[in-house]
């Protein structure tokens, strides 16, 4: 497998779906054969057979999903991900270990809190 940039990204509302769609359709290249799909905030990296014949790659260069061209490249080393920012995540997205005993519900309107707090406890 060889890996390709592409300059679509999360920004831009991809998923891997459409990437692979897109992929597939326009270059003849089955989803099974498709590896990896790694995106990123402004772009994303694909893994693809070796070997890929100039005619696709061309024809994949000017392909165009959720209304961006590709603009398909190789790369010769992917670089690592960036460590995720947790800031600004929502409090109970955190393990349930590390929230106060009360957040448990907290999620719940007050009618599901009152009939989930009246459960029987294990």
């Amino acid at each position: 497998m060889e890996t390709f940039r592409i300059e679509v990204g999360s920004v831009h509302g991809i998923k891997p779906g459409h990437i692979v769609g897109a992929i597939a359709n326009e270059s003849g290249i089955e989803g099974v054969h498709i590896g990896r799909v790694d995106i990123r905030e402004d772009h994303s990296f694909v893994d693809l057979p070796e070997g890929m014949p100039k005619p696709i790659f061309k024809e994949l260069q000017k392909v165009r999903v959720v209304g961006r061209e590709l603009r398909i490249s190789r790369v010769s080393e992917k670089p690592p991900k960036p460590p995720r920012d947790t800031a600004g995540r929502h409090p109970d997205s955190r393990p349930a270990g590390d929230r106060h005993p009360g957040a448990r519900h907290a999620g719940a309107r007050p009618a599901q809190r009152k009939m989930l707090s009246r459960r029987k406890k294990v």
